[in-house]
């Protein structure tokens, strides 16, 4: 309807708008997990990440199953660490490629759990990420990041030697 056409042309907070008035009026609509997960993306596409975070929540309060709610798990890890709540979001994200390491998000989710260990000068678990993702999902787009970042790691913990040879 009229949220997902104001979604798909970018009139983002008109398309929230619409979706959050379609949950108060009908909050047992058996459209709400794809409603949440619109709501949730257009929320996240303006940078209001702990807004997206509790609308991608309530997408999985509707269906926790199913492709849209593996994206909207994913969404909630992603969220968090958008948001800078790197507590939340490695909690999630971890979670998220422990249950479900075939997701077509299962690297991107490990990428990101090791990026915010470099974030935060966690280089050991950095590393441990890194190289999980080279060798888990070897045909990634993300394993020269990882590759790259895994180096990074290495050397700030002064393994010269072994940085060089990654």
């Amino acid at each position: 309807g009229l949220g997902w056409v104001l979604f798909r042309t970018r009139e983002l907070d008109s398309a929230n708008g619409v979706f959050s008035r379609l949950l108060k009026e009908d909050p047992q609509t058996r459209f709400a997990a794809d409603v949440n997960v619109r709501r949730g993306d257009a929320l996240y596409l303006t940078k209001k990440y702990a807004d997206a975070a509790k609308a991608y929540t309530e997408a999985l309060r509707a269906n926790s199953e199913g492709d849209l709610a593996e994206y909207a798990q994913f969404q909630v890890g992603q969220s968090y660490y958008r948001s800078k709540e790197y507590g939340k979001a490695l909690q999630e994200l971890t979670m998220f490629y422990q249950t479900k390491p075939t997701s077509s998000f299962a690297d991107h989710a490990v990428y990101t759990v090791a990026y915010i260990y470099s974030l935060q000068e966690r280089h050991t678990e950095a590393m441990r990420e890194f190289d999980r993702l080279v060798h888990s999902y070897p045909q990634s787009e993300l394993v020269p990041a990882s590759m790259y970042y895994a180096a990074n790691a290495q050397y700030a913990k002064g393994e010269f030697e072994d940085a060089m040879t990654l």
